[in-house]
């Protein structure tokens, strides 16, 4: 899984669930904002869940590793009726049709956050804001070239007694 593949299904979801009226962009991006309402995405932290495992060597000596991992993406709306836009993004997280679409980028909703209020004065007006978590999972693969093992030569001693050195195929 890929940080490109997250990014646009986040932006789709928000794109859909709107239709437009609401413009989703990531956070830190170098532009000005947007006509309001829109929303800030941000990939906020990735953890492990668990250890790795070792899922399959193939005949080249490709080993796939895997394991599931977890991301928080912080998610901030601003504008008219901030609260309000967000709670409706809460709420579409448990519409099949979203948690499909979801799926089909192999990403699991795991958990949603409160909605909070975070209206807080710009310069001289107040400009209406409201924030939340959600918790996605997913797998993550990596490949390893482990090489492959021909031959094995072996010699020593068993016993006091010398082993001619031999070859074994593998």
């Amino acid at each position: 899984m890929n940080t490109s593949t997250i990014k646009s299904s986040l932006f789709n979801w928000l794109n859909t669930e709107f239709g437009g009226g609401l413009t989703p962009i990531f956070a830190r991006q170098n532009s000005p904002r947007p006509q309001k309402p829109y929303a800030t995405i941000q990939l906020q932290s990735l953890s492990m869940m668990g250890q790795d495992e070792l899922r399959s060597i193939d005949d080249s000596g490709i080993a796939t590793i895997g394991g599931q991992r977890k991301m928080t993406i912080d998610l901030n709306i601003y504008g008219p009726d901030a609260l309000g836009l967000m709670h409706q993004a809460q709420s579409s997280l448990s519409k099949q049709s979203v948690l499909d679409a979801f799926y089909e980028s192999e990403i699991a909703i795991w958990n949603v956050g409160d909605a909070k209020d975070l209206t807080a004065l710009l310069e001289t007006n107040w400009e209406e804001r409201a924030q939340m978590d959600v918790f996605i999972g997913f797998a993550n693969n990596i490949n390893d070239d482990l090489g492959i093992i021909e031959k094995v030569d072996l010699s020593g001693q068993i016993n006091n007694t010398t082993i001619a050195p031999f070859e074994i195929a593998v």
